[in-house]
């Protein structure tokens, strides 16, 4: 059976508004009542519920990457990149690949699951897709993308540079 915080609360004999406290690090708690907290927590294998979460901080902490494949070298250290960044902001990564996706339809997912931004390897949303997700005020990031809205958000590989700089 799922641990709760009300379980946890009935162990240490505080009020579950208490819990989420100590476990959040958040709010006024003794220290010696939120280490008592987090210990039963501990023994229990207490799991926080990120979905609950989400909800009471109106915050998902979910980043949503697309890919067209995994394979390449160059996405790997952009991913690796994007995760270190992510962890160090409590954030957490989906990624979608496009070869085994239709990205239109993760549309839908991605907006029930309340993402806070989306970084788009090689654009290939309909421009209806992008407005739609502007519309919810998802901030976005394109990589590498075409056919994207004038004031996007954009990082790009300036090929003609690059091979001029190997030129000279």
């Amino acid at each position: 059976m799922k641990v709760t915080i009300k379980d946890i609360a009935k162990a240490a004999g505080v009020s579950y508004q208490t819990v989420s406290k100590a476990l959040l690090g958040k709010g006024i708690v003794k220290e010696e009542t939120a280490e008592k907290i987090r210990k039963i927590a501990r023994e229990k294998g207490y799991i926080p519920n990120i979905a609950a979460r989400a909800m009471a901080n109106r915050k998902s902490q979910l980043i949503a990457v697309f890919l067209p494949q995994i394979a390449s070298s160059f996405y790997n250290k952009f991913i690796q990149g994007i995760e270190n960044l992510a962890n160090q902001y409590d954030y957490s990564i989906l990624l979608y690949l496009f070869e085994n996706t239709n990205i239109e339809d993760k549309l839908e997912t991605i907006l029930s699951y309340q993402v806070e931004g989306i970084v788009i390897f090689e654009n290939h949303f309909s421009l209806n897709s992008l407005n739609r997700l502007q519309a919810n005020k998802i901030p976005l990031l394109f990589v590498n993308s075409t056919d994207i809205p004038p004031d996007a958000n954009h990082v790009a590989i300036n090929g003609y540079y690059g091979l001029k700089l190997a030129f000279e």
